[in-house]
């Protein structure tokens, strides 16, 4: 019977201590901003999957379904439909049309009422984004988009996620 390691380091890190604590930076960081968009989301009375069903929503050229939105978000059927019915409740949420039989192939838009509410939520979300990166030196924005895009890639890749693999 092997012996398996108790810690958490992996060879990787024990090989590559600097490397490792580079990665390790990166992730923290990651890991941050997740946890900020969290903690905006309950601060204006949402979950962070309603968050994101939200900016889908209202960011939308067009009436979207809930699989498309489940596609996007990564958020169970259950979550979006349970999400989407409080919503209809509170007039936020209409259908649009219907493209047949299932409840998930609906469009579903905003109401006037529910792009209002959206309208006190994202719009602060978005300056407070654009001020972020703003306050970031030009060159550094080119990199970071860089580096954010290749490591999400990367990620998915790695963890099997995305159009051949969902």
């Amino acid at each position: 019977m092997t012996q398996q390691r108790v810690d958490a380091t992996s060879d990787y890190e024990l090989e590559h201590p600097q490397e490792a604590n580079a990665s390790h930076e990166v992730i923290r960081a990651f890991n941050d901003q997740m946890a900020v968009y969290e903690h905006y989301a309950r601060s204006k009375g949402l979950h962070g999957k309603a968050l994101d069903i939200l900016l889908w929503m209202y960011y939308a050229d067009a009436p979207i379904t809930q699989r498309f939105i489940c596609s996007r978000t990564y958020a169970t059927k259950q979550v979006v439909n349970m999400t989407l019915k409080g919503w209809r409740n509170n007039g936020w949420v209409e259908e649009a049309e219907r493209l047949g039989g299932d409840d998930r192939e609906r469009r579903l838009r905003l109401t006037e009422e529910g792009r209002r509410m959206a309208r006190e939520i994202l719009d602060p979300l978005r300056d407070a984004e654009i001020s972020a990166i703003d306050a970031i030196d030009p060159e550094m924005r080119r990199t970071f988009a860089t580096m954010s895009t290749t490591y999400v890639k990367a990620l998915k890749r790695k963890l099997h996620i995305g159009k051949d693999n969902d």
